[in-house]
């Protein structure tokens, strides 16, 4: 009798844990994996992630499984969580950071941007402006801002996240013939879009503010200078280039022209 009962109670202990590893597997959330690309365009930039870069990420849950949820402020799965890339990859900047698969099976898409910002009080206008003095290359790079988006509404697997240029770049060089222009020149756009609401998950810039901004002499013995702008139009000859050399200043009137995200428009002006 005394046999019979151990035996019981041992089936039931052994039954007890199976059940409860059973409910551990299931209970326990799957960490999405990240595939992480840098744009792969030829422009000058923002070009490729470096160790201790960081980025903010949103997961959205689609309430409409045949359509591609965008961010907001609710019925986010993961909202504004950081990347840091380190020497082994990318990974989440602590535990908070983690993005997990809904365990209903919910669709999530994804969107993501660089450089991080920890306050994001909206997705739908999140601000972002250049810097308006670029004349040295951190400044430069510091007014490239990069976006991904992927809306395939998945369940499962590796999310690839492919990140593209937001604004436009210029590049000027200048030329005079018969004579050089000076190595010291400066160049500088004026009443040019400076900032911007974005909404990343349609990608729309909506313009905040008009202002100046100096460019980056990336090579003086070439006289080639670049200038980081958000994409915009340019109406009525009002936006200028202006160049001051040796005390003189040059004007250049822009034509109609629009500024597309992830452009490079070049110019080459001829001081006379």
């Amino acid at each position: 009798m005394r046999c019979l009962l151990f035996i019981e109670i041992l089936i039931a202990t052994l039954l007890f844990q199976a059940c409860e590893q059973s409910m551990e597997l299931v209970d326990r959330p799957v960490e999405v994996d990240f595939r992480i690309c840098e744009s792969m365009s030829t422009r000058s930039g923002k070009m490729l992630f470096a160790v201790g870069d960081s980025i903010g990420i949103f997961a959205v849950k689609r309430t409409d499984v045949n359509k591609p949820a965008l961010p907001g402020i609710q019925n986010n799965q993961a909202y504004n969580v950081k990347w840091i890339k380190t020497v082994e990859g990318w990974s989440p900047a602590s535990a908070i950071d983690k993005v997990v698969w809904v365990q209903d099976g919910t669709p999530l898409d994804f969107y993501a941007y660089y450089p991080y910002q920890r306050e994001v009080e909206n997705p739908e206008s999140m601000i972002l402006a250049v810097q308006k003095n670029q004349v040295d290359e951190q400044a430069f790079m510091l007014s490239d801002f990069l976006r991904a988006a992927n809306t395939q509404g998945l369940t499962e697997g590796v999310v690839e996240l492919n990140f593209f240029h937001l604004f436009a770049l210029m590049d000027v060089k200048l030329i005079r013939e018969g004579d050089v222009v000076a190595t010291d020149a400066t160049l500088e756009a004026s009443d040019v879009c400076t900032k911007v609401s974005l909404n990343l998950g349609t990608g729309v810039q909506t313009p905040l503010e008009m202002g100046r901004v100096r460019f980056f002499c990336e090579n003086p013995s070439m006289r080639l200078y670049r200038g980081i702008l958000p994409a915009q139009e340019f109406l009525g000859g009002i936006a200028t280039l202006q160049i001051d050399e040796k005390g003189v200043t040059y004007v250049y009137a822009f034509k109609d022209m629009a500024l597309r995200s992830g452009s490079c428009q070049k110019f080459e002006l001829n001081l006379k």
